[in-house]
């Protein structure tokens, strides 16, 4: 009995409960703990992460010693590591980028481009990357599409590239291919940019004139010799630009002078002797004597009839140069009232038959040829 007692009173002790008080404070106590791991954790995450930007940073670093010195395989290297341990930073793999294209394999530098593009589109130097890569494997309207996304795009400073770069590169293409209306649209942003670079307005100016636009290669030529008079390049610039607007007394004065400032260049010499050529021939030329002018008219129809004379013509050519032919055999006339409007008929009948040659019929490289060609489209615009 006195067992089963103790039994029962033991089953009476009571086990004891913590408060509410104490269980709150050992909640926060473990709260507090986890924070506290959370943000020591995060903490030597931060760490981590600035030195491998760090690293990052002294890799690319050296990469760009590396590529300035010429040794690409090692800048790769170090542009590569730099990416890997800083993967947000599109400048390091920009770099990897540029290096892999210089040294040729652009098959790689493509696939590194197209990766840096999904993560920005907007990057202006990839996509100036990949124009260049699209140029070396002759695929140019695409290349032509991101140049002008890298026109467009966002430049980050230090990556040693601009927007202005970009549209110089695009022009060059264009210009190279020829392709004078696109040109002319890329130019016209850039007019009156760098005005204090001689260089530069000296190069644009020549861009427009290979985009058939003499009228503003002469404007920017102009401004180029007005603050520098004794610019060879512009001078011979504005000289080449009146030869194509017609204007062949000012072309003969501006490549004299450019003859002066540069006596050993050819190409300035070749032009000053065509542009004498065309002083001479010009019948609409201000102040000649009706009579040099009828002279002049002659000597224009006659050697339109001799290039033309060279090639094949259809039925209405034909008759066209039978009456130049005719035109030419009459009796020559020394004054009167009827000389003007011979002058009149015979530049008409010049000008006719000049247009009706065919498409194929090439004028030759002599200077006469070359002069009678300029003078011709002169006359057909005026």
């Amino acid at each position: 009995m006195e067992v089963a007692g103790s039994a029962a009173s033991a089953s009476r002790v009571s086990v004891p409960t913590a408060s509410s008080s104490a269980f709150i404070g050992t909640f926060g106590v473990v709260l507090a703990l986890i924070a506290f791991f959370l943000v020591f954790d995060a903490f030597v995450a931060r760490i981590d992460t600035e030195e491998a930007r760090s690293r990052a940073l002294s890799g690319y670093r050296e990469g760009t010693r590396l590529l300035a010195a010429g040794q690409l395989g090692d800048a790769a290297e170090q542009f590569r590591t730099a990416a890997s341990m800083d993967r947000e930073n599109l400048t390091y793999k920009v770099a990897l980028a540029r290096v892999t294209l210089r040294k040729g394999d652009t098959e790689t530098a493509e696939g590194l481009l197209l990766a840096i593009l999904q993560q920005d589109p907007t990057d202006g130097a990839a996509n100036v990357l990949m124009a260049r890569v699209l140029v070396e494997q002759r695929r140019i309207d695409d290349a032509i599409a991101y140049y002008h996304r890298a026109v467009y795009g966002r430049w980050r400073a230090g990556e040693g590239g601009s927007s202005l770069q970009a549209r110089f590169e695009l022009i060059d293409l264009l210009a190279a291919i020829k392709a004078r209306k696109e040109l002319l649209a890329e130019l016209l942003p850039i007019q009156d940019q760098s005005l204090g670079d001689v260089a530069l307005r000296d190069h644009i100016g020549f861009l427009f004139l290979l985009a058939e636009s003499p009228a503003r290669a002469a404007d920017v030529f102009g401004q180029v010799l007005r603050k520098s008079p004794k610019d060879a390049e512009a001078a011979a610039g504005l000289g080449e630009a009146s030869l194509a607007l017609g204007e062949y007394a000012t072309a003969e004065n501006q490549l004299a002078r450019a003859a002066r400032l540069s006596p050993r260049d050819t190409a300035v010499t070749s032009s000053l002797e065509l542009a004498h050529e065309l002083v001479a021939m010009d019948p609409s030329r201000r102040g000649l004597r009706l009579q040099d002018r009828y002279q002049r008219t002659r000597r224009l129809l006659l050697l339109t009839v001799q290039t033309v004379a060279r090639c094949p013509l259809d039925g209405a050519a034909s008759a066209t140069a039978a009456a130049a032919d005719s035109a030419l055999g009459r009796p020559r006339i020394k004054n009167g009232d009827a000389l003007d409007d011979l002058v009149q008929s015979d530049l008409a009948l010049s000008q006719r038959l000049w247009r009706m040659r065919p498409a194929s019929c090439a004028v030759e490289s002599s200077r006469e040829e070359k002069a009678l060609a300029l003078l011709q489209d002169a006359l057909a615009r005026s």
